[in-house]
């Protein structure tokens, strides 16, 4: 992973730890499982792509379990799953048994699929029944505050995962999802057998997928009091060559309360300042 320098004087190379955080030479590790940190007048929030539930790469079992946690049973998963993969399957013409194709939504008056890959979570609502489940859309973690469209993102980094995602996993309660929280702020959880091991019960993931590695992507969440809205920037890191990271989208949302009152808040940490990367 390419390093950044910082502007403190010490000129030191900061590079992603196997962690998830990028470590500084005189101050506290930068973590990115969401965090906020105190940037100007606002907060910033750095969240790990990997850490995150990849829509590219999804199953019936796993997403089941990811919008039950908003309330969806098992038909109406299913359901959404197969109007999910019509929205972005290049041949429209093919429908699953709970999907529907375009003409399905021309007879419901609504946008036609885009018939390729989502651009952002958010984009989501716009599936098929995808606007008709509102407890996806709203409250302290969403549908998109939980998922990422990055199709290079390979793998799960349950070190930087968000706590609400982390109860999603099949078999995983709020008591290991807090073993997990405390575990990890000593060290990192490397393998599935591990994370198995720490929670008790067997997790059917990939055991390959898990990893303490943190992707190539990561969104920023940028507040400010005078706004109403937040700023979500996508970054990705190209696999070759000296570019800096991309911006994959960036997207204005309303501002949620515990953003505002994170705002409020005068103990966060100060965001460092990085100057251009070598």
């Amino acid at each position: 992973t390419a390093g950044l320098i910082t502007t403190n004087g010490a000129n030191a190379n900061i590079t992603v730890s196997p962690m998830g955080y990028m470590p500084t030479k005189d101050s506290h590790p930068l973590l990115i499982d969401g965090r906020p940190y105190r940037f100007s007048s606002g907060i910033i929030e750095l969240q790990d792509g990997r850490g995150l539930y990849n829509l590219v790469t999804i199953d019936d079992y796993t997403f089941r379990h990811l919008v039950g946690f908003f309330g969806l049973s098992p038909q109406e998963s299913s359901g959404l799953l197969d109007k999910l993969h019509d929205y972005q399957a290049k041949n429209g013409a093919v429908q699953h048994l709970n999907g529907a194709n375009r003409d399905a939504y021309v007879r419901a008056g609504r946008p036609p699929p885009r018939n390729a890959q989502l651009i952002t979570p958010w984009e989501t609502y716009r599936v098929m029944g995808g606007d008709t489940y509102p407890a996806l859309w709203s409250g302290p973690n969403t549908f998109a505050d939980l998922t990422d469209v990055t199709p290079d993102n390979s793998g799960f980094n349950p070190n930087t995962a968000p706590a609400a995602l982390l109860s999603t996993l099949p078999g995983v309660d709020q008591n290991a999802v807090d073993k997990i929280l405390r575990v990890r702020q000593v060290g990192p959880i490397a393998s599935l057998g591990e994370l198995e091991r720490l929670t008790g019960t067997v997790i059917p993931l990939d055991p390959f997928s898990v990893t303490a590695l943190p992707g190539s992507t990561l969104r920023a969440e940028m507040a400010f009091p005078e706004s109403p809205l937040t700023r979500v920037v996508f970054y990705s890191l190209p696999p070759v060559g000296r570019t800096p990271y991309r911006i994959e989208y960036v997207v204005d949302v309303p501002q949620k309360p515990q953003l505002r009152a994170e705002l409020a808040r005068s103990d966060l940490q100060q965001f460092p300042a990085f100057g251009p990367a070598p």
